[in-house]
């Protein structure tokens, strides 16, 4: 079975001109709990003084990208630098040891005429969360053509926007006008399970995904003066990305859509 772990960056709103990223990080059954452990040491090595110093167990600190950049949660009063390196470690093992048991699929939809659209919040939200995971889950079905009989159980972050994304699943899946013509669409169960990223090392990395290429399409792929670089992360995090026949990512693992 193939675990679709899913979370997003940004808000499906028109009050703010920032992007909405969705991003999926299909994971094999079987590399979960390696996901897990691999993980657990890296923060250990970062971060292991402060967490025993704190009382914490290392399984109950959260890899929260935007946390973990602004120092907020967990990560308030921990050094700029060490941080960063977490955030690098973490990158580099990612586009290395789990290149082959990992693929990443990620939509960015870029907000233009919605902007000035006389839709309500409610509607904006809506539709901009039905195009966002029906081009995810279009992506899905075609991945799974190269994976027979693998089911895909997709695991998404909770979130306010729970319930418009379990009507969005339901129908890509049953009336998408791509995605429910192809075979392998059937081997994706249609109703998501909503859970909490803390407990879910491979959701906290769907999250570095997504965050990553919210800030690279917002236009600010540094921060804190370049302590924090973006760019190099996701160019770390490119082997794991879905290619098309030639090598493509765009289209095929990263999805751009004007909304």
């Amino acid at each position: 079975m193939r675990l679709v772990f899913i979370d997003e960056s940004g808000k499906p709103t028109k009050r703010e001109s920032a992007p909405f990223v969705v991003s999926a990080l299909i994971v094999d059954d079987r590399a979960y709990l390696k996901v897990r452990r691999d993980i657990n040491a890296i923060l250990r090595d970062v971060l292991g003084d402060v967490i025993i110093k704190r009382g914490f167990r290392v399984e109950g600190v959260e890899v929260h990208a935007r946390e973990v950049v602004q120092g907020e949660g967990f990560f308030k009063g921990i050094d700029i630098g060490r941080r960063a390196t977490l955030l690098d470690r973490i990158s580099r093992y990612i586009g290395s040891e789990l290149r082959g048991v990992t693929t990443s699929i990620s939509v960015v939809i870029m907000k233009r005429r919605v902007l000035n659209a006389t839709l309500s919040e409610g509607g904006v939200r809506e539709a901009m969360v039905r195009r966002a995971f029906g081009l995810l889950l279009e992506r899905l079905a075609w991945y799974l053509n190269k994976h027979d009989n693998e089911l895909a159980l997709l695991l998404v972050d909770r979130s306010e926007i729970d319930c418009d994304v379990k009507n969005a699943v339901l129908l890509e899946i049953t009336q998408g006008l791509y995605t429910s013509r192809l075979a392998s669409s059937e081997r994706i169960l249609e109703t998501p399970l909503f859970i909490d990223s803390a407990r879910h090392r491979p959701l906290q990395l769907a999250d570095f995904m997504a965050y990553t290429l919210f800030r690279m399409f917002s236009g600010k792929p540094t921060a804190a003066g370049g302590t924090f670089n973006f760019r190099a992360y996701l160019s770390n995090l490119m082997p794991i990305v879905r290619k098309g026949p030639k090598g493509e990512v765009a289209g095929y693992g990263i999805k751009v859509w004007e909304f």
